[in-house]
């Protein structure tokens, strides 16, 4: 069996390197230098397999036996060498730094991770199960050619770090100020095992909606099985995610008419060239769906035009914001907050339709979309 596999690691060999001969004539020639190149190391492991094959004989004793199967995996290992350094001009040392620098940083992680992760021992074993699964997932895989495979650990810890981070502010205050005389509810053991749960199952929706890489790009997704068939579903997620950050603004500071205006026509503007770039770039996202009629009569608007009026209302809400905020002596939270808020509705304007958003506050999940395979056109707006 190592022999046949040698003849045919051979075959390949000669193919990527056909000026080189392996004739067993060459081998006083090549071997008798003392600074041999990897191909030359390689002809000179396969002239000892053919030594070796000659002085046996027909008779394969246990010592000739054992001499050749060291002559043959000395020379696969070294076409192995040769083959995958000749497939990749990749330079080795750089992604051994960089995998060096990522684990020292996971490591800076470990502990403070582990410290909160104690307190939410469901949501510590979906982290752990999660990372289990990816890392056998990756013997197959390649960081350097599948990058998705970093977006998919990425969302996944912050998808914990978000349920993490507010299941212990809903632990720590609505339970205990809205619970019974004794401060726990009957159901409160179980709640971080529902969370636990839920975030399952949002991770999973993630996860599947929308496929990338050369593993999983042909399979089903949400974004291209879906939601095609489905358009009253999209623009409601849709709808529901401009509502949610509109509620947001009207109840964030400054509490004013003039603010709450200003808010609710700057979402609207937006809503609606959300709904302009799907009519003219994806228009089969619209279809029949009960947003067709509001998409025609902004048919005339150009696309430009609609998109520098939605930016300039987003910078109109931070200019706002920020003067009330600091005649009003607000605190440096309540401004950070405020802010978060633009830098959302900005990321909003800029996706298509069924790309995702992250979400701003820490109790909600992604509900609008994941990334499409397309870049969006207005970015450079």
């Amino acid at each position: 069996m190592l022999l046949e596999n040698a003849k045919q690691l051979l075959g390949a060999v000669k193919g990527s390197f056909p000026s080189y001969s392996f004739e067993f004539d060459l081998m006083p020639v090549i071997c008798s230098s003392q600074s041999l190149i990897d191909i030359e190391r390689v002809q000179c492991a396969w002239f000892r397999v053919l030594e070796t094959l000659n002085g046996s004989g027909a008779n394969h004793d246990s010592e000739a036996s054992s001499e050749i199967e060291s002559a043959l995996l000395l020379f696969l290992r070294n076409a192995q060498k040769l083959m995958s350094s000749a497939a990749s001009d990749y330079d080795l040392i750089r992604l051994y730094v960089g995998l060096s620098i990522s684990g020292f940083a996971i490591s800076l992680t470990f502990f403070p991770a582990k410290r909160l992760l104690v307190n939410f021992a469901p949501a510590g074993m979906f982290l752990g199960f999660s990372i289990l699964s990816y890392s056998t997932m990756m013997f197959a895989s390649s960081y350097v050619e599948e990058e998705q495979q970093f977006w998919y650990w990425i969302s996944m810890g912050w998808v914990v770090y978000l349920h993490v981070k507010y299941a212990g502010h809903f632990h720590g205050n609505s339970i205990q100020k809205s619970g019974p005389a004794n401060g726990h509810w009957p159901f409160e053991p179980s709640l971080p095992w529902f969370g636990a749960a839920a975030l399952a199952v949002s991770y999973r929706v993630l996860r599947r909606w929308n496929q990338t890489g050369q593993k999983f790009a042909a399979q089903p997704d949400i974004t291209g099985s879906f939601f095609p068939s489905h358009q009253h579903t999209l623009w409601a997620l849709v709808i529901l995610t401009y509502a949610d950050t509109c509620l947001h603004l009207l109840f964030d500071l400054p509490a004013s008419v003039l603010w709450r205006f200003i808010s609710c026509m700057v979402t609207l503007a937006a809503f609606l060239f959300k709904l302009s770039l799907a009519a003219s770039d994806s228009p089969e996202l619209l279809g029949n769906s009960f947003l067709q009629p509001v998409a025609m009569l902004t048919d005339g608007m150009h696309l430009l035009y609609h998109a520098r009026m939605v930016l300039c209302g987003i910078s109109l809400l931070m200019i706002y914001s920020l003067y009330a905020g600091k005649a009003r002596e607000t605190t440096h939270k309540g401004r950070g907050k405020c802010s978060s808020l633009k830098h959302y509705r900005m990321i909003l304007t800029e996706k298509r339709a069924t790309e995702h958003h992250l979400s701003r506050d820490s109790h909600s999940f992604p509900v609008d979309a994941i990334e499409s395979d397309e870049h969006t056109r207005v970015s450079s707006v």
